[in-house]
């Protein structure tokens, strides 16, 4: 990629590692836009978010710009915008405002907004080169949480997202409203892409993961518990440093823009096998039929690790496939993995060995 970059969500769970792994594929500078009052308040926040990740080879290609990007121009200084619209080749676009029991309106000012947002720039930014401007998305599968009970049970990368397939989370209900936002974007001369994750979970190499991934608090209340519910549906899932590994693969492939690829393995995961895990590393696991496990949670609420899944609502009900009016749709990967097949993309293997390392990072935080 000859150009310089625009990366937006670096302080986040997934931004930080998809830093690092553009470092690593491209030799482009990555400007990155981090909310903040001044430029050294946003490297500050920058540096610390990288140390939480390992660190990342060429950290001299990071710039940290300050910026808002529900603002008009991003919130830059004109200068400061021109500087950057004349440079800029690609914006991969992760920020969100990611919170599950929001409402649409809290959450829509950044996911819609923002979005908007930055697609303008990106428009001024093709129109001043004479060149198109990729513009990589990262949505969320969320946005087909209710897809089943909209007449839709099987998604895959062709399918359209609405607002009512994305109830009733405010979250989803954006993201799905922010893919509405790419519509006609190739008019404008932007080249959009789409990229959906589900469960992310810990790092392929040690485990770790971050506050956000949903299932972390389902593994530790489990554990607390001493028992696994049964019946609970499998998970699409991916490593956090997969899914960014995926994500630069695919926006180079030719022909990548316009396509919609979806960021998880296209065999879900049973929670069977997380809880053969825990009982490796020496935790007491009974099983027990769901309503009781539910009975179980709900008495020890308050339990330092069984209270984080009460905190996730209406989306720790679903994750744990409750009511069949929350029954999910089966999602499907198959167009994204042979489009990361043909482009030569070896995945880490999210095998019994990587399922011991992560629920150890679990218990071990």
């Amino acid at each position: 990629m000859t150009g310089d970059i625009v990366l937006t969500g670096v302080t986040g769970s997934l931004g930080g590692h998809l830093a690092r792994s553009l470092l690593e594929a491209t030799d482009s500078t990555v400007h990155c836009l981090i909310r903040a009052p001044e430029d050294e308040a946003a490297a500050r926040r920058l540096r610390k978010r990288l140390k939480e990740v390992g660190g990342c080879a060429g950290p001299d290609r990071l710039v940290a710009v300050a910026a808002d990007l529900r603002r008009e121009q991003l919130g830059l200084a004109p200068r400061r915008y021109e500087e950057l619209v004349e440079r800029t080749v690609a914006v991969y676009h992760c920020a969100a405002h990611v919170h599950l029991t929001a409402p649409y309106r809290q959450l829509a000012p950044v996911n819609i907004g923002g979005t908007r947002n930055l697609l303008g720039f990106a428009a001024t930014a093709a129109d001043r080169r004479g060149d198109p401007v990729g513009f990589h998305h990262v949505s969320s599968a969320s946005v087909f949480m209710s897809a089943r009970r909209a007449g839709v049970p099987h998604v895959d990368e062709t399918s359209k997202p609405t607002v009512r397939t994305g109830k009733p989370l405010g979250y989803g209900q954006t993201k799905a409203a922010a893919e509405r936002e790419l519509d006609g974007a190739q008019k404008r001369g932007v080249h959009s892409s789409i990229y959906r994750p589900a469960v992310v979970t810990g790092h392929s190499r040690t485990g770790s993961t971050s506050g956000s991934d949903v299932l972390a608090p389902l593994i530790r209340a489990v554990a607390a518990l001493g028992a696994a519910p049964e019946g609970v549906p499998p998970f699409p899932v991916e490593a956090v440093d997969e899914v960014t590994r995926q994500l630069v693969t695919l926006s180079t492939v030719p022909c990548a823009a316009g396509e919609v690829f979806h960021l998880f393995r296209p065999d879900p995961l049973p929670l069977s096998r997380v809880v053969s895990a825990l009982r490796r590393t020496g935790v007491e696991m009974r099983s027990v039929g769901r309503e009781e496990w539910l009975r179980m949670a709900d008495d020890h609420r308050q339990h330092p690790h069984v209270l984080p899944l009460h905190g996730l609502g209406e989306a720790g009900r679903r994750l744990l496939g409750i009511g069949a009016e929350r029954e999910s749709p089966a999602l499907h990967s198959g167009k994204t993995w042979t489009a990361l097949e043909r482009a030569g993309h070896h995945a880490a293997a999210l095998d019994d060995a990587y399922l011991y390392r992560l629920v150890r990072a679990l218990l071990a935080s």
